[in-house]
């Protein structure tokens, strides 16, 4: 037995030695942990007050961008926004520009995509014979370069003393419509050159339908009026005929006195 235990002990050591070797070989070879910060979601900049403009490929603004904070976040390549203001400039004499805020922004990593959130407003000044638009949410999604924007809240959208709202709306700069989705419910005024503006209550699925319900229900009111006026024909023949049995009662007269 003593033989066994003394032939033993070496053989114990050597394995240690051999388990230490290995471990001190991949602790070596194992990565040290990336402490640059890049997978944090930690701001890499910040910005304040800035003003961002961007060109199309002819040299001419496309839009400008400002907010009062910017932090950058190296992470995902992303951007917050504070106070955004995006304005997209006309393409032609008679497309006025667009402005839309709010109070927080998020910029995509590849900055074609910017999420607007709380008390987000969208306004086109008054050009020509049209009012003055303003368009209300608390979420809205826009594309600065497609000048297009979309949400899936409710929305409200006036123009002079016409408004529509809803749920979800879509809008199109360039061909300058603006479409509720689903559940609108608006007031319009529609004016027609001679005569006084004519008002109607609108209700149905899309803003466009409602435009011609307005229509529609513009041209009856005109028919009632023509139909008014072929009345008042008939009055004026009723008149002549009253007249005409007036001189026969004159003749009548003048024949019993001879």
């Amino acid at each position: 037995m003593k033989h066994w235990g003394s032939a033993l002990f070496p053989l114990s050591v050597l394995l240690v030695l051999t388990l230490l070797t290995f471990w001190l070989r991949y602790a070596t070879e194992l990565a040290e942990p990336n402490r640059d910060g890049k997978h944090r979601h930690d701001p890499d900049y910040l910005l304040n007050d800035i003003v961002l403009r961007r060109l199309d490929p002819n040299g001419q603004l496309k839009y400008t961008l400002r907010a009062a904070d910017v932090r950058h976040y190296p992470d995902d390549d992303t951007t917050d926004l504070l106070k955004p203001n995006l304005v997209h400039q006309s393409r032609g004499d008679d497309k006025p520009p667009v402005a839309i805020s709010a109070d927080r922004g998020h910029v995509s990593h590849d900055n074609e995509q910017v999420d607007l959130y709380d008390n987000v407003r969208i306004y086109r000044p008054p050009s020509g014979k049209y009012d003055e638009l303003v368009a209300t949410t608390d979420k809205l999604t826009a594309f600065p370069d497609d000048e297009t924007a979309f949400t899936k809240n409710p929305a409200l959208i006036t123009q002079g003393k016409s408004w529509v709202k809803g749920v979800g709306m879509q809008i199109d700069n360039r061909a300058q419509t603006y479409l509720i989705e689903s559940q609108a419910v608006g007031f319009m005024e529609s004016k027609r050159a001679g005569t006084e503006s004519k008002r109607a209550e609108v209700k149905s699925k899309g803003s466009e339908v409602k435009g011609k319900n307005t229509e529609v229900k513009s041209k009856s009111a005109g028919a009632k009026g023509k139909s008014a006026g072929a009345k008042g024909k008939g009055t004026g023949v009723k008149s002549k005929s009253t007249r005409a049995k007036g001189k026969s009662t004159g003749k009548n007269t003048r024949k019993k006195k001879s």
